[in-house]
């Protein structure tokens, strides 16, 4: 989640001091019981004579965040580096990482989803099943900590449709993690869900 060129960003507070600097760590327990966890972040603006709208209908249109799975897709004739991680292109519910780099082939492999720890030769890749993958259905978001509740997960939320700037008109964004993944996996560097906004303008106060 961040914005290009605008004056409008995440913060993690509500005085907007503290700008998000875009990831969001969360650690979870594989037994699940530390779900769900929770966070809040701000949308606004340091800027009180500014203001933030969706592009496709100014000042009607809604301002909409959405979760989304993040993790890429695997592509053919592609060179991947070790380390690198990947779904298959139709999305499998796990994850694969590339355990040797190379070049992928030049069509899909025929993926393992047991045991974890398996490889398969792809190209002049290896690709090893790490773990299960993420949905975005383990998001939720609201614009209250009380709507959380009954919100349905990886569901779109509709923010505004005009955010004006200055500390007291920030938006917050209520997020809430529910892990459904019980094998142990890392993705650091290979985020696998992310929060995308619809395209929006920023422009001064009339």
């Amino acid at each position: 989640m961040s914005f290009n060129n605008s004056s409008f960003n995440f913060y993690t507070d509500s005085g907007l001091t503290s700008v998000f600097g875009g990831t969001l760590t969360i650690v979870n327990k594989t037994d699940l019981s530390d779900n769900p966890q929770d966070n809040v972040l701000y949308l606004g603006s340091t800027l009180s004579d500014r203001q933030l709208q969706a592009a496709d209908n100014p000042g009607v249109s809604q301002i909409v965040l959405t979760p989304t799975d993040t993790l890429p897709h695997w592509i053919a004739a592609t060179s991947y580096i070790s380390g690198k991680k990947v779904q298959p292109v139709s999305g499998n519910g796990f994850v694969y990482q590339c355990t040797t780099t190379g070049t992928s082939g030049s069509s899909e492999p025929t993926w393992p989803v047991s045991p974890l720890g398996a490889t398969v030769s792809d190209g002049t890749c290896v690709w090893t099943l790490t773990a299960a993958h993420h949905p975005s259905t383990e998001i939720k978001l609201a614009l209250s900590s009380g709507a959380l509740a009954s919100t349905v997960g990886g569901a779109a939320l509709n923010v505004a449709t005009t955010i004006t700037g200055g500390s007291a008109n920030a938006i917050p964004i209520f997020i809430r993690i529910t892990n459904t993944v019980t094998t142990v996996s890392n993705d650091t560097g290979n985020e696998e869900m992310g929060i995308q906004i619809n395209s929006c303008i920023e422009t001064e106060i009339p």
